[in-house]
């Protein structure tokens, strides 16, 4: 039953988005949620990332919180969500190597960047 004083559930206000960086340069997620939270978890293709892995750096101000990899490899390419509470939002990291392979669709397809 709602009340003039029910609480109003948490939300995104600004999700996560795409993320693209060459390898050995950083990548940093951040998404904004409604309400101040510590209590978030962060995980890579349904796997939780783990706040003492110094592969990542995790951190929050106020209502925004970030993920940071700080020298992305191909190896990072993948899935990264934050969860809060009941919600969650995803994105997609992009890795572009000397020698690039993209998955699309089941479909491989190599970019040779040294030219």
């Amino acid at each position: 039953m709602n009340t003039p004083f029910s609480e109003i559930p948490i939300h995104f206000t600004q999700p996560l988005t795409k993320q693209e960086a060459m390898e050995g340069q950083s990548a940093v997620f951040c998404c904004q949620i409604s309400k101040v939270r510590s209590n978030v978890s962060w995980t890579k293709d349904g796997e939780q990332i783990s706040s003492g892995d110094e592969h990542f750096e995790m951190g929050w101000k106020d209502l925004t919180h970030t993920l940071c990899v700080p020298r992305v490899t191909l190896q990072d390419v993948a899935s990264y969500t934050m969860i809060v509470d009941h919600i969650s939002s995803s994105a997609q990291l992009v890795v572009y190597g000397e020698d690039t392979f993209i998955i699309l669709h089941n479909l491989l397809i190599y970019f040779d960047l040294k030219y």
